[in-house]
C-alpha cells in the first residue's frame, strides 16, 4: 500500500514525493501553476466531512450546498394539524418526514379552508390551502412535531498551508445522497463524490517565519 507526501516550502514551491517505504520519485511544481480543485468526502467520528484539495494556501474556499435536511419544531394547532409554509413546501417534493415517519405529499387536495371544527381537522390526511401552504393532521394538539426541512446556503473555509479546506456536516442537519455542492463553479453530488477512508493531513515541519508544510495522503 502506498501513500503520498507533498512538501510545500514557504508556500512558493511544491514537491511531491511518492513513497512505499522510501522515496522513489520527486516532482517539482511552481506555486503559480493553476491547481485543479479536488473534492472528497470522509467520515470523522460519525459525521460527514468534505475536503477541498488543491486550493492556494490561505485561500478562502466557498461551498454552496443544497439538498440536506434540518429538523424544525413545528407546533400543532388545537386540532392536531401542523402547517408548512408554501415557500418551504415548494422544496419538499413528494414527501416530508415528521416525527421520523415519511408523509406523502403526492397529489394532495386543495381545500378552501384550513379551519378546525372544534378539535376536528378538515380532513384526516395532508392537504393544502389556496395559498399552497401544506397542512398535516394527526399530531398532539398544541405540541411540537419534528419536521425535516431542506437546507441550503453557502459556507466559507480558509485553506491551510497545504491547500486543504475542510467543511463538516452541520450538527443540526444531515447531508444525504442527493445533497449537492458547488465548489469553484463545479457541481458535486454527495452520493457520488469520491470517498476516502482517511482525511488528508497537513503539518508545518518548518518554523512560523519560514514554514515548510508537509501534506500526507494516507493510503485509502
Amino acid at each position: 500500500m502506498s501513500a503520498k507526501i507533498t512538501i510545500i516550502h514557504m508556500n512558493i514551491q511544491k514537491t511531491e514525493l511518492t513513497t512505499l517505504a522510501t522515496v522513489i520519485a520527486v516532482v517539482g511544481l511552481s506555486a503559480s501553476e493553476a491547481l485543479a480543485l479536488e473534492v472528497i468526502k470522509v467520515s470523522e467520528r460519525g459525521r460527514n466531512v468534505v475536503y477541498v484539495k488543491g486550493a492556494t494556501a490561505n485561500q478562502t474556499v466557498t461551498l454552496q450546498g443544497q439538498g440536506g435536511t434540518s429538523p424544525r419544531a413545528v407546533l400543532a394547532n388545537s386540532c392536531g394539524m401542523i402547517r408548512i409554509s408554501a415557500t418551504q413546501a415548494q422544496t419538499l417534493g413528494n414527501s416530508v418526514t415528521v416525527n421520523g415517519t415519511a408523509v406523502s405529499l403526492a397529489n394532495i387536495p386543495t381545500l378552501p379552508s384550513a379551519a378546525c371544527n372544534g378539535s376536528t381537522p378538515p380532513q384526516i390526511t395532508a392537504f393544502k390551502d389556496g395559498s399552497l401552504n401544506v397542512y398535516i393532521p394527526g399530531y398532539t394538539a398544541n405540541q411540537a412535531a419534528t419536521v425535516l426541512l431542506p437546507t441550503s446556503g453557502s459556507r466559507n473555509a480558509q485553506a491551510n498551508g497545504c491547500g486543504f479546506a475542510r467543511f463538516s456536516e452541520p450538527t443540526n442537519a444531515t447531508w444525504n445522497s442527493t445533497t449537492s455542492f458547488t465548489v469553484g463553479g463545479t457541481s458535486y453530488t454527495f452520493g457520488t463524490m469520491t470517498s476516502q477512508n482517511y482525511p488528508p493531513v497537513c503539518r508545518n515541519v518548518g518554523t512560523t517565519a519560514a514554514p515548510t508544510y508537509v501534506k500526507y495522503e494516507p493510503a485509502n
